[in-house]
């Protein structure tokens, strides 16, 4: 029973893609939260998506951020299932990832690919999407660099892993957004989810909450 009800309703990572099953059908959500660092608060709003058919998912954010200056930040990713078991699935993925602002020198686009996967317990779901090799360039007005490759460190820091808890409609994540703690709660009725987000390392801090609605359909 846990791993019908996992197959349907369960998120796992914040941004990348994952191995985590999905039945076949599509999420749209929105939300709204704050970046807080050193310079203060940055309130922000989130429009997000996914997609999920025979095996190949794919995820969509796009997260803005009102300041003195804004930002954004739009993440679209794709992975397909290689091997799938009963309680283990791997899958290969690749994303790309755009960082603009009000400063032409700041404008980052990066190309990542990785490998992403879960295995599941009675109560429990262990997953990590791992980047292994990525590339990178600085975009802005006068000209546009060439992908050169990302440092390991660099490509590193853009993984995510953590083990999720289950009880009745309610799930808990532990795990790391990055080199960054997060814990994310998901409360899902029906074809709803409500989940509650937050990360925190130093003195960042990030805090989300997002509403998704899913549809699924008959392959």
């Amino acid at each position: 029973m846990i791993l019908l009800f996992l197959s349907f309703s369960f998120a796992s990572t914040y941004n990348l893609p994952s191995a985590v099953k999905q039945d076949p059908g599509l999420s749209f959500g929105l939300g709204g939260g704050s970046f807080i660092r050193e310079v203060g608060v940055l309130p922000s709003h989130r429009f997000l998506g996914s997609a999920s058919f025979k095996g190949v998912q794919s995820v969509f954010s796009s997260t803005t951020y009102w300041g003195v200056h804004q930002e954004r930040f739009d993440v679209l990713g794709l992975s397909y299932s290689v091997v799938e078991r009963e309680r283990f699935i791997l899958a290969p993925y690749l994303m790309g990832a755009a960082f603009k602002n009000a400063y032409s020198t700041d404008q980052r686009q990066t190309i990542r690919a990785g490998l992403s996967f879960c295995a599941t317990g009675r109560t429990f779901v262990w997953d990590a999407s791992l980047s292994l090799y990525g590339l990178g360039r600085f975009v802005n007005l006068d000209k546009q660099d060439s992908f050169t490759p990302l440092s390991p460190l660099d490509t590193a820091l853009s993984s995510e892993l953590g083990m999720s808890y289950f009880i009745e409609q309610h799930q808990i994540r532990l795990g790391l957004l990055g080199p960054m703690p997060m814990l994310r709660h998901i409360w899902s009725y029906n074809n709803l989810s409500l989940e509650s987000s937050l990360a925190t390392l130093g003195t960042q801090h990030i805090v989300q909450v997002d509403v998704r609605y899913r549809q699924s359909f008959n392959p």
